[in-house]
């Protein structure tokens, strides 16, 4: 799979808010240039035990999440990808496990790894991954 970027000059200084447009697999698609290349966002959860799926991202950054597993273990299985390259990563912050399933899920949410069953990261662990909109999955890194 090949892409390139294309970028037009700046009229003045950047804000963050101006859109880069990405072609990739023959696909035009716009990103929000403060997405690219930038610091991720830290978030924090404290979701009670059980199974989340589907997690949906609040925007094109990369992001970093602390979640506390301290009502239960917590299983992910698949996150909504917001664009290509977009990573996440998963940090355990309770006593119980924190559960990253695999194959499950939405198909293109889905994580890509070998093996059976959810990937466990446990507590102050964690878990990266990141989205490959060539093969429509997240892989870990």
């Amino acid at each position: 799979m090949s892409g390139k970027i294309s970028l037009m000059p700046a009229a003045g200084p950047l804000d963050g808010t101006e859109l880069m447009e990405v072609v990739q697999g023959g696909v035009n698609k716009k990103v929000p240039t403060a997405s690219v290349g930038q610091t991720p966002v830290y978030e924090t959860l404290t979701p009670g035990a059980g199974t989340i799926t589907d997690f949906a991202l609040p925007g094109t950054q990369d992001y970093i999440y602390d979640i506390d597993t301290t009502a239960g273990d917590v299983e992910i299985d698949g996150t909504v990808a917001e664009r290509d390259g977009q990573k996440v990563t998963y940090c355990n912050t309770g006593a119980n496990n924190l559960k990253i399933g695999i194959d499950i899920g939405t198909a293109v949410n889905r994580v890509r790894a070998n093996g059976a069953g959810p990937l466990i990261v446990l507590q102050n662990d964690n878990l990266t991954i990141q989205y490959v909109e060539g093969i429509l999955r997240w892989i870990v890194l």
